[in-house]
């Protein structure tokens, strides 16, 4: 296998951790790593520093930088730390810093030879999850590095799809100026040219996604500089606004964070000017964000069937990676008879949970709902357990479009045995039909994994609910799914 095609493969979000370890392996890491919490904007690793241990990120995310400031990647959950020194026993050629409180266990290069010596097969599994992992690392170095080099954006000049591209965007960039002469002349941008702006801007996407993410016959790398190449000719105007920004700059150090969802949800545009405000329309007018608006009503009328078809006993809900929880405030001010939800949410940034307590409180819904913070790698290897009864329907919005099948399935497993029989699973999931995908992939760096209907019935046939999902629905733009599963 080549590093291409193991790129392809495995993603940054857990997956040589879950996917080439097995359970047993997971399980001694778990039971023996030494666990630490590193506070926000702390060195785990410096390059200073000789360090032999192999570390694993729990909880929390890294970034991963020649120096303090120069950042090379955001690593989460599962991702290993340390690798070249514990590897070569060579000083750390990357700083690791914090970005958020985080759990990090520490296996030290002893008990690790120890554990080797007397397991070889878990030697093997383990440094091939080693090997994948730098490979991963490795790939995205390149990748920056291309990005960077002047000789490779000279060379996609003459390409086809960026001729095709190019024009669009062009005139693009001559309405923002015809815009900003308005907004400067008369303090306000005129009606005509506004609709113009959004028109124009979602031609682009539009056509960004048919010619970059629908085009099979662009390479991987061709598609990174040719989205690089825009994403330079966008960043001046994405600078400028607010929620857009946000979704560039990832507020909380990953992406979808409950700040940048809460933004999306409120759909006020707001920016540094007019300009800023205009361009700040046109991300929060995407089909992505009208979707992430769209979704929450499918769990409010999932709701609200359950309490219309169930009289008598209470109803216990739990949302997973909870996020702002918009759609449970909802729920309170539109349903009758909410007195009977006992609504448990979960989410493993504790800054979210603090934001959603403190509305809570304001509302005087603290006593109706619990809210938990918990470990999601601990979650799914059992090490801790979920701190609810049985439910009977447990969701998630936006979790698992960041994470690969093994986990997803694992994600599943540990559901089904916190439903009630009879109880229903619903699992949120962006569709590939996402025409929003180009600004997502190459603009705002915001990628997801996306799955279709058929992906989704596997998924649950491999897991413990061993049947294809009981129902598949869409939001109304048809480009974020919910797939459900009912416990037999």
């Amino acid at each position: 296998m080549n590093n291409k095609n193991i790129s392809e493969q495995y993603s940054n979000n857990i997956i040589p951790f879950f996917e080439i370890l097995n359970e047993e392996d997971i399980r001694w890491i778990i039971d023996n790593g030494v666990e630490k919490i590193i506070g926000a904007d702390n060195v785990i690793i410096d390059k200073s520093e000789e360090k032999s241990s192999l570390f694993v990120l729990i909880d929390g995310f890294v970034e991963a930088a020649h120096d303090t400031k120069k950042r090379l990647s955001v690593l989460g959950p599962g991702n290993f730390l340390g690798m070249n020194s514990y590897l070569i026993k060579t000083r750390p050629l990357l700083v690791f810093k914090a970005i958020n409180e985080v759990t990090i266990l520490e296996l030290s290069a002893d008990m690790l030879k120890q554990k080797i010596d007397s397991d070889p097969r878990f030697a093997l599994r383990l440094y091939r999850a080693l090997s994948i992992s730098l490979v991963i690392r490795y790939n995205k170095s390149i990748e920056y590095i291309n990005h960077i080099s002047p000789e490779v954006v000279d060379n996609i000049a003459g390409n086809e799809t960026m001729q095709k591209i190019i024009p669009i965007l062009d005139e693009f960039k001559k309405l923002i100026l015809k815009a900003d002469k308005e907004a400067k002349q008369s303090g306000n941008i005129s009606d005509e040219t506004t609709d113009k702006v959004l028109c124009l801007s979602r031609s682009f996407s539009y056509e960004f996604y048919n010619q970059i993410c629908s085009n099979n016959t662009l390479s991987t790398e061709l598609k990174e500089v040719i989205g690089y190449r825009c994403q330079q000719e966008f960043l001046p105007y994405i600078l400028l606004t607010n929620a857009a920004n946000a979704m560039y700059s990832k507020p909380r150090g990953y992406a979808g964070d409950y700040l940048t969802i809460k933004m999306i949800y409120d759909n006020i545009p707001e920016g540094k000017s007019a300009v800023g405000v205009l361009i700040d329309t046109c991300f929060l007018e995407e089909p992505a964000a009208k979707a992430v608006r769209n979704r929450k009503n499918i769990i409010i009328n999932e709701v609200r069937h359950l309490l219309e078809n169930n009289s008598e006993s209470n109803i216990s809900i739990t949302s997973l990676a909870c996020g702002p929880a918009e759609e449970i405030f909802d729920i309170y001010t539109s349903l009758e008879r909410t007195g009977k939800l006992k609504i448990t949410l979960l989410d493993f940034d504790i800054q979210a949970l603090a934001f959603v307590a403190e509305k809570l409180e304001k509302l005087k819904l603290n006593k109706n709902v619990t809210l938990l913070h918990q470990n999601l790698i601990y979650l799914l290897t059992k090490k801790e357990i979920l701190q609810i009864k049985t439910q009977d329907l447990i969701y998630s919005i936006g979790l698992i479009d960041y994470f690969n099948d093994s986990f997803v399935v694992r994600l599943f497993n540990m559901i089904y045995g916190y439903l009630k029989p009879g109880g229903k699973i619903m699992i949120g999931n962006f569709h590939p039909r996402n025409t929003s995908r180009g600004y997502m992939d190459y603009i705002l760096e915001w990628k997801l994994i996306y799955r279709t209907e058929e992906d989704m019935n596997r998924l649950f046939l491999e897991s413990l609910f061993k049947r294809e999902c009981t129902n598949i629905q869409f939001e109304e733009e048809g480009i974020n799914l919910f797939a459900e599963c009912i416990k037999e």
